[in-house]
Formats: C-alpha cells, structure tokens, sequence
C-alpha cells in the first residue's frame, strides 16, 4: 500500500507519487528569488503534477504494454525504487523551474520566410523530460528494464 510522507504525497485518483511543495523548494538548486516566486505561485501544484507525469509517462513508454502495471507496482510500492522516482521528480521540477520547460514543451517554432509550423522536436530535439532525471530513472533497478537481455561475450 502506498503511503504518504513529507516528501510524497500518494494520488489515488492518477495513481502516482507527487511531490509536496515544501520540499521541492527546500532542495532543489534555485536561486532565493526563483525560490520566493515559487512560494507565492497559485499554480504550484499543476507544475508538480506535471513533473509527476512526465516521470511515470517517461518509464511507461520505455516499457512494454504488459509490464506497465508492474512498472506501475514498483514505482508505488517499492522501498527500493521509491528514493530514484523521488530523485527523478525532483530533477524535473528543477529543469521545470530553471529552464521554462513546460512553456518550451508545449510550443512550435515559426519560420516566418515559409509560413510553416515547425515541431519543437525538430528545433531542440525531442526532450520531454530533464536529461538528470532520465539518468536517474536509468540507475534505478530493473525499472526501465524493457525484457530484453543481450549477451555480447
């Protein structure tokens, strides 16, 4: 059963972690005037929805169909994986709070000489998530395990 903490509150209606406010702000890398802003921003908790999407999202997609409810059990019950997803989380919210991403990720380039729409992917890159949290997500154990094992002895 998954439980709560200082740190991660437990959704049941998405069923996934969420960050708590108070500390993402007490330890991610901002500045005291980013961190002031934060504070005050109404809009906090959609962001720390967001983050927690993106990280679940992320691990579902690098996942095959069958194993997502399993994926899904170890990300929410186990004490193991539990300190990577919170690290991951954490990592997003700073590249959100640092780098404008949700704003970025939701944008499309404009190449006025042509009158076109180009996608965001094709001007940065597809990156939908903090390259700090990928590597994270990736050291965690047997989570972004996908069924395959390769032998090149």
């Amino acid at each position: 059963m998954p439980f709560d903490d200082k740190e991660m509150k437990f959704d049941e209606g998405w069923n996934q972690y969420i960050l708590t406010k108070d500390y993402v702000l007490n330890h991610a890398m901002v500045d005291e005037e980013q961190e002031s802003y934060f504070r005050r921003m109404k809009n906090f908790d959609r962001m720390l929805r967001r983050a927690s999407d993106d990280i679940y999202r992320y691990v579902y997609r690098h996942s095959r169909r069958n194993a997502i409810p399993v994926k899904q059990y170890m990300m929410n019950e186990d004490e193991t994986i539990r300190p990577f997803v919170k690290r991951a989380m954490l990592a997003q919210m700073e590249y959100y709070m640092t780098m404008a991403a949700p704003l970025v990720k939701m944008t499309h380039g404009l190449d006025f000489e042509r009158m076109r729409f180009h996608p965001l992917e094709e001007l940065r890159g597809a990156r939908a998530i903090s390259p700090d949290a990928e590597d994270i997500l990736h050291e965690a154990p047997y989570l972004m395990y996908s069924g395959h094992m390769w032998d090149y002895r």
